[in-house]
């Protein structure tokens, strides 16, 4: 299974100080550069965040090549979301 991760769940496990859950959930993530540089830049004041980041050899952090693809994706996400 391919997870993929916005930033919402980083920040969340990061602060509860129980990063290292996700990894126990989840053998491997995928997060966009641009989740990466959010996910560092909402915690600025802290550098827990950066930190778990950094150490997690689980996180992979890749580029974006088809922009529209992740459009269409991100659609179909909303419109199966909306109907729950």
């Amino acid at each position: 299974m391919i997870i993929v991760s916005n930033t919402t769940p980083l920040i969340a496990f990061s602060s509860l100080q129980r990063f290292e859950l996700l990894q126990q959930l989840f053998s491997k993530i995928y997060i966009a550069q641009a989740v990466y540089d959010e996910s560092v830049a909402a915690h600025k004041n802290t550098d827990n965040l950066k930190t778990d980041l950094l150490k997690a050899t689980w996180i992979e952090i890749v580029k974006i090549k088809d922009r529209l693809a992740v459009d269409v994706l991100l659609d179909e996400f909303v419109k199966t979301s909306n109907n729950i």
